[in-house]
This record gives structure tokens, C-alpha cells and sequence, in this order.
């Protein structure tokens, strides 16, 4: 007859060898983090510390690093990440040159396979930069956007009349 009472010695085998996959995921994910995040200027070293690698993650997507406190709101705070993490990767994907398409489908719903892509391909990180109230610069000197432009060109004849 079948004794469907379980053994400790099994539970804990199970236990030990889920904590240890746990665990080498979690250190594949966090290598694979760190050279995303080498490619887009910032240390390797966050890939590897839990909560902070989230945030510099949605702050290299261009979004706000705080975000990732959500997923601390019991009950409500795991949905508001999901989405808030489909924001972040479609983002993410746009700054490394790639499509909208694999923003969904390799760095939202496949992260292991996209975050592979990311991390071992040539793709260049490109910080879109922000909106900005400032002047257009000058095409004449480039380093002083609010220079006037050059007017004493010996192109232009001088005047002959005052």
C-alpha cells in the first residue's frame, strides 16, 4: 500500500536543490545585469546587489530608479511592477537599438534570453537625452550654444555705407 505521508530527509533534499538553483539563477541573472550595465556606463558591481539592481536597471531604461519600491506594496505592488517593467523594456530595448517587438518578447516576457542578447551582442547604448529648455547651438562655435554667430567672415564684403 502506497504511505502518502512524506519523508523530512526528501523534503529537504527537494528544498536544498531548489534553493541551489535559486540561487545559480540568480547569479546568472546578476552577470548578465552587470554587462548590460558596464554597456551603459555604470558600475558592474550593481548587477549583483538585489533591490539596486532594479533600480539602476529602470534608471538606464530612462525611468525613474524608485520605481522598483512597487513591488514592496503587499498584494497590489507585484502587478504595478509587471507593467511598470513592460514600460522599462520597451525603453530599454529603444536605447539599445532594438525593436519594440523584442522589448516584449526578450526583455519583458523572455528576460533570461534578451538579457543573453543584450549583454554578448554589439549593440551600443544610446542615452536618449531629455527635452531641453536650452537655446539650439550655433553651428559657428559649437561649445557656446548662446554665442552670436560670426559676423566678421571674409566671405562677406564690408559695408560701404553708413
Amino acid at each position: 500500500m502506497y504511505n502518502n505521508s512524506s519523508n523530512p530527509e526528501d523534503t529537504a533534499a527537494a528544498f536544498l536543490m531548489f534553493f541551489v538553483i535559486a540561487i545559480v539563477a540568480y547569479f546568472i541573472y546578476a552577470f548578465l545585469l552587470s554587462r548590460i550595465f558596464i554597456k551603459a556606463g555604470r558600475p558592474g558591481w550593481a548587477g549583483f546587489v538585489p533591490v539596486y539592481n532594479g533600480w539602476v536597471l529602470f534608471e538606464i531604461s530612462g525611468k525613474p530608479g524608485w520605481w522598483i519600491l512597487f513591488g514592496f506594496i503587499p498584494w497590489l505592488g507585484g502587478l504595478i511592477l509587471f507593467v511598470l517593467t513592460l514600460l522599462a523594456s520597451l525603453e530599454l530595448a529603444k536605447r539599445f537599438g532594438r525593436s519594440q517587438l523584442f522589448g516584449v518578447l526578450g526583455l519583458w516576457l523572455f528576460s533570461i534570453v534578451g538579457y543573453v542578447i543584450l549583454a554578448f551582442d554589439n549593440s551600443k547604448y544610446r542615452a536618449v537625452p531629455a527635452t531641453s529648455t536650452a537655446p539650439p547651438q550655433n553651428p559657428s562655435n559649437p561649445s557656446n550654444p548662446t554665442s552670436t554667430p560670426n559676423t566678421s567672415s571674409e566671405s562677406t564684403p564690408p559695408s560701404l555705407v553708413q
